[in-house]
């Protein structure tokens, strides 16, 4: 319901309800001829969202050349979210009627208010004009939240935000250059406060209970194992944005660039506590994130005739995402997703104060030489950082040792990102393509470090044989004495120090501290076999994070290509028609360009989030799309 008050004032008033429900039955009959067993569930589930408004809006120019809009308002919303679900238990007693009552056993069931959250709401907002070239506005919310009141009715339930955003078009206000199109500068600063979860702050306790053998009940309760933080603060963004648009030779060459700074404080989550103390958790304010970047788009028609266009965007944006204010409680490190010192991939990643969000880390990157003095200080040495190596004198060869020390391998940003598209039309024919493409961050690949392990990819071809870059040589062993080999790997590494090996001669030889290439000139050691080579590699227990599965990941996509023709129309009006459009598009075509090894696809994670962004594992194939289009306007 709106009115107008005078003829630059309305009062509005706004009222709504969505409402959600699922109703859910599941009967089975039971087997057999008596139809034994047999069993009824029934369950509903509700979700009311209340939402009402007042605002009072104020339009008018305050002078010939300033104009004003004020908006004032109050808000509440409320959310309500129920279920409940029972079933029968132990069968039916008469098959085939479908009713709780119907349980041979007592019904099980659970109902429950899950969720009750109410904001209510006060807020302005202001805009000012001057001369249609300059821009101001200015906002102001406050929010009271039920998510943030304790059950005694205290919390720091009450929170302010405002924001301030401005632009100039300057090319209104100063005699430009002809071949100066449009001007506009913009600046923004924006604050938003943000609440928990429903009850996240009030924690209870949960009861069960358990049938005994020979009738009755045993009761249960469990004490939720989070404690709460009593001085909770509501998480707040604050948002910070400059950039310019600006246009040359009448709409022929166009640039806008925008750097922006987001800064998320007093984020809520939970934090790992004794277990002494009777809980393992403790949920309070854990932190700060800062994420900025540069964007830059650059829009250009090189070519334009009356029958001729071509249009061609390039885009580019690079964001960074770094944690601030770490909760001491956490250690060094918070681990986001994945396990650093266990799994198929070993790698984690990671949030630390200062660094990165999402740095990957793992505990079995190679371990290397470090060559020291009589004090123990580090000395220069040709062998620095080349990978220790164990060996196995049963088997004849080399693997490399595990540092078992967390350390940084990776991270899941990528360094940038852009795309680059065209468009090109001739009267009504049209063709348009789009590539894109990633530079940075890592993956590692579950597919491609046990498909080069077993021997199930191109990548375990290396070494094994002189065509794939094998050595070849005859063995001096004597259990395999003259036997000839074409399928050797000379490791780059050194031998750990004191590391025992049993050379051709018989002789038990301490090689530490040699290369391997080194003790294979002396003859020493006989290559190793490429299969063990590349089994150890990469194996579950002495695997180490290397290429074959884990990679910087580049790639650049063509993405779509897309054809389209506007039929003469002549031929339209034949059907009567305004229009004939007939097109055909192509999408996720391919790479132009893929780091990945094997070719794995590089957009084949596990999942978005900072536990699976950097994993592979379901062997994704690339998929295309092809859609053809048909338009008839009437």
């Amino acid at each position: 319901l709106s009115a107008d008050i005078t003829d630059w004032m309305t009062l509005s008033v706004e009222g709504n309800m969505n409402y959600y429900g699922t109703r859910y039955e599941s009967k089975s009959l039971g087997s057999g001829y008596a139809n034994e067993g047999g069993g009824y569930t029934l369950n509903h589930s509700r979700d009311l969202t209340r939402n009402g408004k007042i605002t009072l809006n104020m339009d008018r120019n305050i002078t010939e050349d300033i104009g004003v809009n004020v908006l004032l308002g109050g808000e509440l919303w409320d959310q309500e979210r129920s279920y409940s679900n029972v079933r029968t238990d132990g069968g039916l007693i008469v098959p085939g009627r479908y009713f709780i009552q119907n349980s041979r056993r007592n019904p099980i069931g659970t109902a429950a208010v899950s969720a009750t959250k109410q904001i209510n709401s006060l807020y302005f907002l202001s805009s000012f004009d001057y001369k249609d070239q300059l821009f101001l506005d200015i906002t102001g919310r406050n929010d009271w939240s039920s998510a943030l009141v304790y059950s005694d009715g205290t919390g720091n339930y009450s929170y302010f935000y405002p924001s301030v955003s401005s632009s100039w078009i300057f090319d209104q206000t100063f005699d430009l250059p002809n071949w100066v199109t449009f001007g506009k500068l913009r600046a923004s600063w924006a604050q938003v406060g943000s609440d928990t979860d429903p009850f996240s702050i009030n924690r209870g306790y949960s009861i069960d209970s358990y049938e005994m053998p020979g009738g009755g009940f045993v009761n249960t309760n469990t004490v939720n194992t989070t404690s709460v933080d009593r001085s909770i603060e509501p998480e707040r963004k604050n948002s910070f944005e400059v950039g310019a648009d600006i246009r040359f030779f009448n709409n022929r060459i166009g640039l806008d660039v925008a750097y922006y700074d987001e800064t998320i404080n007093n984020q809520i989550g939970s934090i790992p506590i004794p277990r002494e103390s009777g809980y393992g958790n403790l949920l309070t304010n854990i932190g700060s994130l800062s994420n900025y970047g540069l964007e830059v788009t650059l829009n250009v028609v090189p070519v334009k005739t009356n029958n001729f266009k071509w249009l061609s965007t390039f885009n580019y944006w690079r964001n960074t995402t770094k944690v601030r204010d770490l909760h001491e409680d956490y250690g060094e490190f918070k681990v986001l997703g994945g396990d650093i010192a266990y799994g198929n991939f070993r790698i984690g990643s990671v949030a630390f104060e200062g660094g990165e969000y999402g740095v990957l880390m793992s505990d079995s990157k190679a371990k290397t030489w470090q060559s020291t003095n009589e004090n123990g200080d580090p000395i220069d040495d040709p062998r620095n950082g080349m990978p220790l190596l164990n060996y196995s004198d049963s088997r004849r060869g080399a693997l490399f040792i595990r540092s078992g020390e967390p350390e940084r391998v990776g991270k899941i940003q990528p360094d940038f990102e852009g795309s680059w598209s065209n468009e090109f039309t001739y009267k009504g024919l049209s063709l348009s393509f789009l590539l894109d493409a990633r530079i940075g961050g890592h993956m590692g690949s579950y597919s491609s470090r046990y498909g080069t392990a077993y021997g199930y990819l191109d990548a375990s071809l290396r070494g094994r044989d002189t065509d794939f870059g094998g050595v070849s040589w005859t063995s001096q062993y004597a259990d395999t004495q003259g036997q000839q080999y074409t399928d050797g790997v000379i490791p780059e590494g050194v031998f750990q120090p004191g590391q025992m090996v049993t050379a051709p001669n018989g002789n038990s030889v301490n090689v530490g501290g040699m290369t391997f290439q080194e003790a294979y000139d002396q003859g020493l050691v006989e290559p190793t076999h490429a299969g063990f080579y590349h089994y150890f590699r990469n194996s579950w227990g002495n695997g180490v994070v290397n290429s074959d599965w884990f990679k910087e990941l580049k790639y650049v996509a063509f993405r779509n290509i897309s054809i389209g023709y506007n039929l003469p129309k002549s031929l339209s009006e034949r059907l009567n028609a305004k229009n004939l459009y007939v097109g055909l598009n192509g999408r996720n075509l391919g790479y132009l360009y893929n780091s990945m090894p094997n070719d794995i696809n590089p957009e084949s994670f596990r999942g978005t989030t900072s536990s699976d962004s950097f994993r592979e594992r379901a062997f994704a194939p690339y998929q295309a799309s092809y859609t053809l289009t048909v338009s008839i306007d009437f």
